[in-house]
């Protein structure tokens, strides 16, 4: 059988079991003291071109981002995720068993935008009683997300201009950090990650490694006492060197994105192969996270072959077909006897890219204090603001033209007077007597006669 569960089935590339087994009666220093971590820690600073972060190798991913929150939040505050996230569903409420709750926000393909954590925080903080809610203090993304999707550059970008004007810090779980840096339309690489993130980590026991994530940090505040978290919370692994020789092994001939490359190879292959057949995705995932949707029929025939994880299901539909052509986009869906069509519809809306939703801030400043305004509103102050602007506009228009025909109505005078106008100017002792006189002599405005 070949199992589709998650990339972590196999145990380890053979390289670094040959790493392991070389070094394996060597004795060293414990706790992350030895060499060999001292060499980790130089390659991955090496390969996020700096050499001013600080990296920590723990042994997983629950445990790297329960050592990280509780590192970096007091008591009262708590990290914004996207409800998809893998803090919010897949590790048993650990950050809450630690005393910092997850503050989910909807998300879009697996993804929380710059402006739905502005709004969050303005909310929060604008609220009458702020103090008797759990302060937002960081935000936790994943790249890839738990739904295969990337963040692009600017979408980090605008998160870390968010968390800069409200104080918050930015951690990005790595997990599966090979795989979106190989995929598809990634713009997104070390060096970026660790100027834009306070914390990130980059993920080992995923990508070709028996277990290991390495914490890069970047934010001073963060850099404090770590190693006494690390501590509290069980991380601090005796025999640290055999985490460290398998990131050795990661980061040598560039092995990490060479796995990270095959993997999205062979995933992009059944995903072409499955689209040639008719079969939908429940969204466009560039990464090796694929979420193919089955008709119930063939479940069982493929559960004979292959092993994979259940995401979703969409009741009610028996068969489903690509019809599109050069004329178009086009989507047969059947339904099964008795399902109703708009139940159905309304589960493709909410679970797959059928329906898009986006979040709109409608703050802004009216007369010169900041409000919040519903959408009708919004438009009718947006509305009135134009007719302000555009009379303003023409006003300031039709001044400058009647100011233009003002000056050429004095330059007619001046034209059919020539003679006497220059024997003026001549007579006159100088430019403001001469002014004066041809404001007395030829009826002419001040503006006329400069």
């Amino acid at each position: 059988m070949i199992m589709f569960y998650c990339d972590y089935n196999e145990g380890a590339h053979p390289s670094i079991m040959k790493l392991l087994g070389d070094t394996n009666m060597e004795q060293h220093e414990g706790y992350s003291e030895d060499a060999y971590t001292t060499e980790a820690r130089r390659l991955i600073r090496q390969a996020c071109g700096s050499e001013h972060v600080d990296v920590h190798i723990l042994v997983g991913g629950t445990q790297t981002n329960m050592t990280v929150i509780s590192s970096a939040l007091r008591t009262h505050q708590g990290v914004i995720s996207v409800d998809t996230g893998h803090i919010s569903r897949h590790e048993t409420g650990t950050i809450e068993a630690h005393g910092h709750k997850v503050l989910t926000i909807p998300g879009e393909n697996g993804k929380i935008n710059a402006q739905q954590v502005a709004d969050y925080c303005y909310e929060h903080f604008h609220d009458e009683s702020f103090e008797h809610i759990v302060q937002p203090k960081m935000v936790y993304v994943s790249s890839p997300t738990e739904m295969g999707t990337i963040y692009t550059r600017q979408e980090l970008l605008d998160l870390r201009r968010v968390c800069d004007e409200y104080g918050l810090y930015l951690f990005l779980d790595g997990a599966r950090l090979g795989y979106g840096l190989a995929a598809p339309g990634n713009d997104l690489d070390l060096p970026f990650l660790a100027q834009v993130c306070d914390v990130f980590y980059i993920g080992g026991t995923k990508q070709g490694a028996l277990f290991g994530e390495a914490v890069v940090i970047r934010n001073e505040d963060l850099k404090k006492d770590f190693r006494y978290i690390i501590k509290q919370n069980g991380g601090m692994f005796a025999k640290g060197r055999l985490l460290a020789l398998q990131f050795i092994g990661l980061f040598t001939d560039d092995l990490y994105m060479k796995l990270s490359r095959h993997a999205i190879a062979m995933a992009m292959k059944i995903k072409n192969e499955l689209t040639d057949l008719g079969v939908s995705f429940l969204m466009d995932s560039p990464t090796n996270q694929q979420f193919p949707i089955f008709p119930d029929v063939l479940l069982p025939r493929i559960a004979e072959k292959y092993g994979y994880s259940y995401e979703k299901r969409i009741d009610g539909i028996s068969d489903l077909r690509d019809e599109s052509d050069r004329k178009g986009i086009s989507i047969y869906i059947e339904l099964k006897r008795g399902a109703q069509p708009q139940r159905v519809l309304n589960k493709l809306y909410k679970y797959t890219a059928l329906q898009s939703t986006f979040g709109v801030q409608t703050l802004a400043l009216l007369n010169n204090e900041p409000r919040l305004f519903p959408l009708k509103k919004a438009l009718q102050t947006f509305i009135e603001h134009r007719q302000t602007v555009i009379t303003r506009r023409s006003q300031f228009e039709l001044d400058k033209a009647r100011r233009r025909a003002h000056i050429l109505d004095g330059l007619l005078i001046a034209l059919n007077n020539l003679d006497a106008v220059i024997k003026t100017i001549r007579e006159s002792k100088d430019g403001e007597e001469a002014k004066t006189n041809l404001i007395a002599r030829f009826n002419l405005s001040e503006l006329q006669a400069q």
